[in-house]
């Protein structure tokens, strides 16, 4: 292979050594005999590619091409000859965070560091609509062996999205994978942040939170549903609330990458801790509620000192309208609802009943027409309204009729005689 890979790509490039292997290939650190620049070449096998393995490394090729930002590994070209498919990319003399994890103990203002670049490519591939999908310690690498830059690597499995987009598909290492990812639900830009919280932990316990090398993928995936987790002994309080806001099951209760670097464990900064949106209306809702009761409380107070509320009830025991309901309400005997209006029927009381009501049908004079019942006459006049002086000039009992006119009166008598 190596032969094979020196014949054809002698006239680009003199490769120096083998660096690592890849999901998709084998890279190489080589010298661009065009630029004299030391480069990483991505060296992908044609014939041994499946048609989805060709689309994904064009794929990291184009979606590399766009990118550009400190923490992300910077694409140079693609190329292509008879066996193979070749990625042109910075070189990245640095160690991986899984190989430094297995050397090194961490302090906590290096995981602060390291979380901080992780978080400001994760925060540009975000503002991009890139996924990158399979964010582990192993892809993500430093670029010289000062370790004083980070650069995100392997965009294999990465993805463009739209803001209306939601992906369904399972790509990426289970032990890093969110649960909705895991479970086959649509995802969006909180995986990612699910899989900075996890290696989180990992930087500074050196320890999968999940311990998910004892268990079989079904296990892992119950697991996931009702998650519960253990921090040892001396865990920093702070980075312990940045990671429970990056874990939270629910997606739209995690953090953004950018709230991320505003939180007072990558700041370093005594502070407030930054919420998320839905933290902000459920604060506000409380916020609401508690001025409400507040300013009830307040009233009370006030009226209480002032006697108030035994004025209050007071006028409400010596309303005409309020005592009439109330006496209504204790009247016995059977009680018919009209459709149209609350009116009280009793055989012996319905003329005051009705008399304290306003008109409810205009034109009907003395009857009431309720639906599905006959006819109801009320022996009193129609209230035309609620006002008081109405009430006044109600009577108990039927007004008495009208005396005829004179003139009707003589006629009557002259045919009688």
């Amino acid at each position: 292979m190596k032969e094979r890979l020196i014949r054809e790509i002698s006239h680009q490039f003199t490769i120096i050594s083998e660096l690592g292997k890849g999901a998709f290939g084998t890279v190489f650190e080589c010298v661009n005999l065009s630029t004299h620049h030391s480069v990483a070449l991505k060296i992908i096998k044609k014939y041994k590619l499946t048609e989805k393995q060709v689309l994904f490394s064009i794929q990291e090729s184009e979606l590399l091409s766009r990118l550009d930002h400190s923490n992300i590994v910077k694409f140079i070209d693609l190329h292509h000859t008879d066996s193979f498919l070749i990625l042109e990319m910075e070189l990245l003399k640095g160690k991986s965070l899984a190989d430094l994890l297995s050397h090194k103990k961490l302090t906590e203002n290096e995981v602060a560091s390291i979380i901080e670049m992780i978080f400001r490519g994760v925060s540009y591939l975000h503002k991009v609509q890139v996924l990158h999908r399979d964010l582990k310690p192993a892809n993500i690498m430093f670029k010289d062996e000062e370790q004083q830059d980070l650069k995100i690597t392997d965009f294999g499995l990465s993805t463009k999205y739209t803001l209306e987009e939601r992906l369904d598909q399972r790509s990426g290492t289970m032990a890093y994978m969110a649960p909705e990812q895991v479970l086959l639900k649509q995802y969006s830009e909180p995986v990612d942040i699910w899989s900075c919280g996890i290696i989180l932990y990992q930087l500074l316990t050196n320890t999968h939170p999940l311990n998910p090398k004892n268990e079989d993928s079904q296990i892992f995936m119950k697991n996931l549903r009702n998650v519960e987790w253990k921090f040892p002994e001396g865990f920093p309080p702070m980075a312990k609330d940045l990671f429970l806001r990056c874990t939270r099951i629910n997606p739209l209760e995690r953090y953004t990458a950018n709230l991320a670097l505003k939180h007072p464990f990558i700041t370093r900064i005594k502070g407030k801790i930054p919420i998320t949106p839905l933290e902000e209306v459920r604060l506000y809702q409380d916020k609401f509620k508690l001025k409400k009761l507040i300013n009830t409380c307040i009233q009370l107070a006030g009226l209480a000192s002032n006697n108030k509320i035994d004025d209050i009830y007071k006028a409400r025991i010596n309303d005409p309208y309020s005592r009439t309901r109330d006496n209504i309400r204790k009247d016995s005997g059977p009680k018919k609802m009209s459709s149209l209006g609350c009116i009280d029927f009793h055989p012996t009381k319905n003329s005051l009943s009705a008399s304290r009501q306003p008109s409810l049908v205009s034109g009907y004079g003395n009857k009431l027409v309720v639906p599905g019942k006959k006819n109801l006459s009320i022996s009193s006049p129609r209230c035309t309204g609620h006002s008081r002086t109405n009430s006044k000039s109600i009577s108990r009992s039927p007004s008495p009729l009208p005396p005829l006119p004179k003139t009707a009166s003589k006629k009557v008598r002259h045919n009688l005689v």
